[in-house]
């Protein structure tokens, strides 16, 4: 059972031994034998179902041949739509719960059973998506693997734990073990500056910043295969219906609260707008919202979607993306929009600032400030379709410079295939000699 009380059946057979009591008790591991010409990556995330985070690792895989290049073995504590998709690609895909972060003798056997599973698949070199799968740079570093580590939370700690553990008293020394996993990271990866700055402390020497990317060739192709009037033609919206987008999960930090309330102020000043919320989980939070709309009087107007897998025709159909957010590193929802050429309504945390131009790539708010989201609502909302067509453009252009899948993908295979050869290689160096993106490490 994982900690959210879900559970999910083993893929593979998993050797069970003995369980540590400590950190300080748990055996040396020998050094697997590796041979140089072949790499093989081991890649450990959270859960492999349609949040960015997961698309973002999905998107580097694929961009990066695993599976067919190189071998690749996925454990992930929890499965999900993109399970089937990297199978497809042949990955070998392990769905195992997580280990518990309360029970240190339990975290411990969980990580005994995979060392065990793991060691004698000769890994090269260790992929790691999220803060929350620090389990698997723990792992990596016991099976003497250099590990890449991507961290996408803009939380600085203690809130980081709250955040991905809520209600749950983590294990003093497994806090100790996740950081001393972050300190001996090969490489501790961020798509912005702002995020890495929380981190960099902890990790000295050791991160980068490798710009978050989309696949723009797919989006183009995209594009031609599903013409805006089908699109819309697909979710029922008038010829004259201005479209409000929010893609993302429904969850406090995304602010879908704080934007049905603003939009219940601007609707009667703007009678043919209408909002999608695409995302709901069937939360607490995503109750909270659907009640807030109702109370408003505005659920006509407001549509409250389950996350899907078919996002592409929301993107194509509605006419600005709006995104709320009070903690977001690089949100896959905005580089997806901008690159299709659909305006954005934008908070400016994390990333996004680093993104976003008010008035130039986007319409900027503060952000947990009601009356500043009404009046960019209400901005956006007033322009004609010339004005938010060219902010889309500036948008799409800014998108295929700085932050097509390609460049990020070639940059994370640089990392692991540096750090294989050299555990001890410098990150920003080994970026440096590579020919793109050197330019946006920073260290």
């Amino acid at each position: 059972m994982a900690l959210d009380g879900t559970t999910a059946a083993l893929t593979t057979h998993v050797t069970v031994v003995g369980a540590a009591t400590s950190a300080a008790a748990v055996p040396a591991l020998p050094t697997p034998t590796r041979s140089a010409a072949s790499t093989s990556v081991l890649v450990v995330t959270h859960d492999l179902a349609l949040g960015g985070a997961q698309l973002w690792l999905a998107e580097a895989l694929r961009a990066m041949g695993a599976g067919r290049a190189f071998g690749c073995t996925v454990v992930a504590f929890r499965s999900g739509p993109l399970a089937d998709e990297l199978a497809a690609a042949g990955v070998e895909v392990h769905v195992s719960s997580a280990p518990p972060v309360d029970d240190l003798a339990g975290y411990e056997g969980r990580l005994e059973e995979l060392a065990a599973w793991l060691a004698p698949r000769q890994h090269t070199a260790a992929l790691v998506n999220t803060f929350r799968a620090f389990p698997g740079a723990d792992l990596a570093q016991r099976l003497a693997l250099p590990v890449v580590w991507a961290i996408h939370e803009s939380w600085p700690e203690p809130l980081i734990w709250a955040f991905d553990h809520p209600g749950v008293v983590v294990d003093p020394t497994v806090r100790a073990l996740a950081a001393r996993a972050l300190a001996g990271s090969g490489a501790v990866v961020f798509e912005a500056e702002a995020t890495r700055a929380l981190y960099a402390p902890r990790a000295p020497a050791r991160t980068v910043v490798v710009p978050y990317g989309v696949d723009t060739a797919a989006l183009d192709e995209l594009a031609g295969s599903l013409p805006r009037a089908a699109a819309r033609r697909a979710l029922r919206l008038a010829p004259a219906e201005r479209a409000l987008l929010m893609m993302g999960t429904i969850e406090p930090r995304k602010g879908q609260g704080l934007l049905a309330l603003a939009f219940a102020q601007v609707a009667a000043r703007h009678p043919g707008a209408t909002l999608a919320l695409v995302g709901d989980l069937a939360t607490p939070y995503s109750a909270a919202v659907r009640a807030a709309v109702e109370r408003a009087g505005i659920a006509r107007r407001v549509q409250i979607v389950p996350v899907t897998g078919e996002a592409a025709v929301w993107y194509r159909a509605c006419d600005a993306l709006v995104c709320a957010s009070d903690t977001e590193s690089l949100p896959r929802s905005v580089l997806d929009a901008m690159a299709l050429g659909m305006p954005v309504v934008s908070t400016r945390v994390f990333g996004l600032g680093e993104l976003l131009v008010d008035g130039e790539t986007a319409v900027c708010f503060e952000p947990n400030d009601l009356r500043s989201a009404v009046a960019a609502l209400d901005r956006v909302l007033s322009m004609d379709a010339g004005e938010l067509a060219a902010i889309g453009r500036r948008g799409r252009d800014l998108v295929r410079a700085r932050h097509d899948a390609a460049g990020y993908a070639h940059d994370l295979r640089a990392l692991l295939d540096g750090l294989a050869r050299d555990p001890e290689a410098d990150p920003a160096s080994i970026l440096a000699a590579a020919p793109r993106l050197a330019q946006s490490v920073s260290s």
